[in-house]
Order: structure tokens, then sequence, then C-alpha cells
């Protein structure tokens, strides 16, 4: 078979899925895409902003539904191989949960956390994977993680735990797949100033929220917060045909925080 080394900003055939695409860095891997000459199907469900960005990009497909469904993905799977030849799939649909020892997290939380941040993204995956099978002629698959998925935050266990099953989960893609010219890798941001971000910081208020704002810089060797295209950007290259012998890795877009040593006690 033709193995593909990744899609073509020129081919008006290619069709990138991107899940989670009316926020944050979805979002802003939407904006990107839609710059190019492709069609991309725009997945989320929040249906007002889906709504809003739909208004804003040509060639965009939008799809409305819960990533953890199925039924929603069978949708999707169906919209974005009727719109062309799926050439990449970015699945970046999360929830990002209250921070809380784990011992007071119910279990309808945890099993919320894990089925959309976790599960969410391996059915979203087979699903890409069955259509670029189909089609014979390879393609890339992203899959966001975290610097969540190397280290344990306080209060943030499950959250952890999903993304570093994520990142378990590529490598297996990349593996049993990278055969048939599928490639699966992972970006790992750090904090990113997304909305959730500047509207926490509004609630806290001008002087509260600078100071905080101060003290997460501290651990950001970069000295200013990641923006959303950053990450999309990152995005963007693993799709194409300049990565086209990356597979099964995971590319951390913190500015240095994961490169950050704390405190020596020695």
């Amino acid at each position: 078979m033709t193995r593909a080394i990744g899609w073509r900003m020129d081919d008006p055939r290619s069709v990138i899925v991107v899940t989670g695409a009316a926020s944050g860095i979805g979002r802003a891997t939407t904006a990107l895409m839609a710059e190019r000459n492709v069609v991309v199907v725009a997945v989320d469900k929040d249906s007002r902003r889906l709504a809003q960005i739909g208004t804003e990009f040509v060639n965009l497909v939008s799809v409305e539904g819960d990533i953890s469904s199925q039924e929603t993905i069978d949708r999707v799977a169906n919209v974005a191989t009727t719109a062309g030849r799926v050439a990449g799939w970015v699945n970046c649909a999360a929830i990002i949960p209250k921070a809380a020892p784990i011992l007071e997290q119910p279990a309808s939380e945890l099993r919320q956390i894990l089925e959309t941040n976790l599960l969410g993204a391996i059915i979203a995956t087979q699903a890409a994977l069955a259509a670029l099978i189909q089609q014979g002629r390879g393609g890339a698959i992203v899959n966001l993680s975290s610097v969540h998925a190397r280290s344990a935050f306080r209060g943030w266990a499950a959250y952890d735990l999903a993304k570093a099953g994520i990142e378990s989960f590529t490598r297996s893609v990349a593996v049993e797949y990278g055969a048939l010219g599928i490639r699966a890798n992972c970006v790992a941001p750090g904090l990113v100033a997304v909305e959730r971000w500047y509207r926490q910081q509004e609630e806290r208020g001008v002087a509260a929220a600078e100071e905080f704002e101060q003290a997460v810089l501290r651990d950001y060797p970069a000295g200013r917060l990641c923006q959303p295209v950053e990450v999309a950007r990152v995005i963007e290259f693993l799709l194409g045909g300049g990565a086209s012998y990356i597979n099964g890795q995971t590319v951390v877009v913190d500015g240095g925080f994961t490169a950050l040593g704390k405190e020596s006690h020695l």
C-alpha cells in the first residue's frame, strides 16, 4: 500500500477532525487547520460556541455531541468520511475537574473524568483508525496529553491517570498500526492561557489575580504562560509530512516547566 507521510495543505479533499473544537487548544487548532485548504470537522458538546466558530471559518463542518458517547463518535466518523479523505484526527476534548483529594471524589465524578478524558479519546481513536485503514493511505492521530501524565499533582489523581493512560494508549496504537502508514503521537502542554484561566483570574480580583499569576510563573522558565496557538502549531506539525517518522511519541510544550528542578533538600 501507499503510505501517506502526512496531510497535504493543498489537497481540498483532506479532512481533519478536531474534538473539543469550540474552545481552548481545540479552538486554536481548528482555526489553524481552517486556514489550510482542508475540510475541518469540528466536534464539541457546547452548541453555542460550536455555532460561533461555524460562522467564523470556511470549510468547517460542525458536529455537536459528547465524545464519550459511541453514538457521537459514529456520527463524527460518518460526517468525516463523507466529507473527503480523513488525513488527520486530533483528540482535544476533555473536562477539567475541580481539584480534590482522591478520598473525597465520588465514584460518579471519577467515572466522568475517565469516560471523557480517557475512554472518549480511545473510542475516537478507534473511529479514526477504522477510517484511515479503510482509505488505505495512512494518516496521523494526535492526542492531547498533559504534564499531568508524568507527575503527580495533589488533588488531580483521576486527571493525572487519564492523561497517563492516553500516552500509553497512543504508544500502543503507534506500535500496532505504524506499518499501515498510521502515526499516533501526543502533545503534552503545561498550563495554557485558555478561557478557563482568564475566567478564574477575573473571579480572583485584580490584586489576587496578579499575585497568583506571578506565583505560577515562577514554575515556568519561559516567564509567561503558553498561548493555545503555540500548542496548535505543534499539533499541526505532528499531522504533517515534516513529522513523517515521528510515531508513538509525546511532545511536551510547557516552557520548561518539567525541566525545572525544585529546591534541593540535599
